[in-house]
């Protein structure tokens, strides 16, 4: 899977952020039928179930991070993508597809962050190391970042615009 590829297709974009909106009840409806068949039968279906469950969270965190910059048009999107070596392309990719897998709620901050660099505001280094502070810190903190940044108004612009 990579980040970019999905992003570049709009119809695999749209898929994954319109899908990334419904809700767990179709998981619940499965499990719910699947209770009263034999105890092998069962565990092997609830193991089907486990990883579709996986899968659709994860949807769910790729569509938080990808609606944050669908306003920011292709060209600059196509200027980034191919400002990258092979190399980084798919080191940035695979770096970005394992943070947005541990914590939905820091999807879309992770998505901000992304935002920034597609408008050039960071570089790639600083966008994956913003990337992994965001997927290492406490989430209450990070929320609480937007009042720090009213008592202390020497932030710079990037800053602020990564926090909001």
């Amino acid at each position: 899977m990579n980040i970019f590829e999905i992003e570049r297709s709009k119809r695999d974009a749209d898929f994954i952020k319109q899908n990334g909106e419904l809700e767990l009840e179709v998981a619940a409806d499965i499990i719910e039928t699947y209770k009263d068949v034999p105890y092998v039968g069962s565990l092997l279906k609830f193991g089907k179930v486990f990883i579709n469950v996986k899968d659709w969270c994860f949807t769910k965190k790729l569509a938080k991070f990808l609606i944050v910059s669908e306003d920011i048009d292709d060209k600059i999107k196509n200027q980034f993508y191919s400002s990258l070596s092979q190399e980084n392309y798919k080191h940035i990719s695979a770096y970005l597809i394992h943070l947005l897998s541990t914590e939905e709620n820091k999807a879309m901050i992770m998505g901000s962050i992304y935002k920034a660099r597609l408008m050039n505001r960071i570089n790639n280094n600083e966008m994956l190391r913003l990337c992994s502070v965001v997927a290492k810190a406490f989430l209450p903190d990070l929320k609480s970042l937007p009042d720090y940044l009213e008592e202390n108004t020497n932030i710079s612009i990037e800053a602020q615009s990564i926090i909001h």
